[in-house]
Order: C-alpha cells, then structure tokens, then sequence
C-alpha cells in the first residue's frame, strides 16, 4: 500500500497544481489562481514527505535509518542549489509560464520512475 501512495502521490502532486499555476490568467484573478495552484502542489508535497519519511521509517533496520536519512537529505539538499540556476536560467530565457508549465511535464518522470523502482517490486509493503 505505501508503495502505490507513493507513486500515486507523486503523480498527481506534481502535475496538477504546476499546470494550474502555469495556465492562470493575467491580473489579479491570476494571481489567485497561481496560488491556489501552488498551494495544492505545495499541499501535496507535504503528504508526500511524511508518506515516505513513514515508508522509510518503517523498512530500514532502525541501525541503518541515520544513515538512510543522512544520504535523502543530502540528495534532496543538495540538488536545490543547482534546481534555482536551472529554474532562474529557464525563466530568464523562456519566461515564467512556460518554465513552470516545463516543470509539470517533466514532474511525472519521478512518479514514472517510482513506478519502476525496485520500491514497487516489494512483496509486502510495511
């Protein structure tokens, strides 16, 4: 079960609020519209990390979970950096819209990816 919420959170977080976000109209109804469609996705994001913070609690041997949490944190940490250039850098050349609408479509490849991860080929999910 903890599985399929994983992906399933994934996919529909990640796209859902980005598109809505990117697809506002101008003006001040737009910009409601922007933050509604952030706040969803931020929404999202939040049940996300405590659904794999739990899955990860619970399938590490408590002897390996320091290091487990060290390892996601300094991936997850440590590719923000590089994520502003790259957004900073796509927002400067191709604008804001269409950067965020770049970012919904290529958000779903980590629900893809989960999908074929090794996570999914577990017999039992904890």
């Amino acid at each position: 079960m903890a599985n399929r919420s994983l992906v399933l959170i994934t996919a529909t977080n990640s796209f859902g609020g980005f598109v809505v976000a990117g697809l506002a109209p101008p003006g001040p109804v737009g910009v409601a519209v922007a933050a509604l469609g952030f706040a969803v996705t931020f929404a999202g994001l939040l049940v996300y990390n405590v659904a794999q913070r739990a899955y990860r609690l619970l399938s590490c041997p408590p002897d390996h979970l320091g290091r487990v949490n060290a390892a996601v944190n300094w991936v997850q940490w440590g590719l923000r950096p590089l994520a502003g250039i790259v957004a900073g850098g796509l927002g400067a050349v191709l604008g804001l819209r269409p950067s965020v609408l770049l970012l919904a479509c290529l958000l779903p490849l980590c629900a893809i990816a989960l999908r074929f991860s090794p996570l999914r080929a577990e017999a039992v999910a904890p």
